[in-house]
């Protein structure tokens, strides 16, 4: 197993990042789908279809084991992550939040160790930086959900 650790500070709030998550504006462009299937107690299970470098897709099963604010823990089966099993942990610092992410991956075949770890670093970093983007998005209230624009549109209009 590869063991992986990333760390990174969120322009947000622990409560607002666990609003973030829970909402329709989570998105990240590694995942072609990405759809909920199942929820029991603190536990979320997704469908997800993953890009592969070259642009195909692997179909894959995450679950996610919610333990907000602190975190979640998630396991991956199938897909290019097989196997992966890593956490987030949130810690509150003033109005913003750090994120400490840790997991153990399954090297790939025929990927020298310090090629996975690049890509894992990417692929983190990537989610990172889309996720604060879209959190200040939300903060400043230009969600782009067909919920928010109608009430952006209400609130206008009155």
């Amino acid at each position: 197993m590869i063991h992986y650790t990333s760390d990174g500070i969120f322009d947000a709030s622990v409560e607002n990042i666990w609003k973030y998550m829970s909402g329709h504006e989570h998105k990240h462009a590694a995942f072609k789908s990405y759809k909920a299937v199942q929820t029991s107690g603190n536990q979320v299970t997704i469908e997800a279809e993953i890009y592969n470098p070259d642009m195909t897709t692997q179909k894959a099963t995450i679950k996610h084991t919610m333990n907000s604010p602190k975190g979640f823990e998630t396991t991956i089966d199938g897909g290019p992550m097989d196997g992966a099993r890593f956490s987030h942990a949130y810690t509150q610092m003033g109005d913003k939040a750090k994120v400490e992410i840790e997991g153990d991956f399954r090297p790939i075949t025929g990927m020298q160790e310090e090629d996975q770890r690049k890509m894992l670093d990417t692929f983190f970093t990537t989610a990172f930086n889309e996720d604060n983007v879209n959190l200040q998005k939300m903060q400043h209230g230009s969600s782009t959900s067909f919920l928010s624009s109608l009430v952006n549109r209400f609130i206008r209009r009155n």
